[in-house]
């Protein structure tokens, strides 16, 4: 099983996924609507402009916001809540990028939990954790 809430609602349909059978799709919030609105123009210039410093303050606002609405709506949707405690799970895997998910396996009292990150991580922690670091064809994130 697999909760697949929305976060920007022209990928709604996509899950990303081939064998998974059981996949519960969670609407767009109303309110991650409104701030994803503004996303297609700034996505269109990302590697172009020149953002100010408050531009991206408020970028960062945005995208803080959006999980926090997301989150919200679903730790308070009580009918999903029952859905997927009468699954009974054992383990729990969740994104790290929004500790959301880690929210709803405590709320579920799911006695196991896995946190991945599919991004890329700061060299610093790349090196700390042991994953080689190879900027040839995954590029640091802050590298010249």
């Amino acid at each position: 099983t697999i909760l697949l809430p929305t976060m920007v609602a022209e990928h709604g349909a996509k899950t990303g996924v081939k064998l998974t059978k059981k996949i519960i799709k969670k609407p767009i919030d109303p309110r991650v609507d409104e701030i994803q609105r503004y996303r297609p123009g700034m996505l269109s210039q990302m590697w172009s402009m020149e953002p100010s410093i408050f531009g991206l303050m408020q970028l960062g606002q945005n995208l803080s916001a959006s999980f926090a609405y997301l989150c919200e709506d679903l730790i308070s949707d009580d009918a999903l809540l029952k859905q997927l405690a009468d699954e009974k799970f054992d383990v729990g895997i969740a994104e790290a990028f929004s500790i959301c998910g880690l929210g709803i396996f405590e709320a579920l009292k799911i006695p196991s939990s896995i946190s991945t990150f599919s991004g890329v991580h700061l060299d610093v922690i790349s090196t700390s954790i042991g994953e080689p670091i190879t900027p040839s064809y995954v590029p640091g994130k802050l590298h010249d």
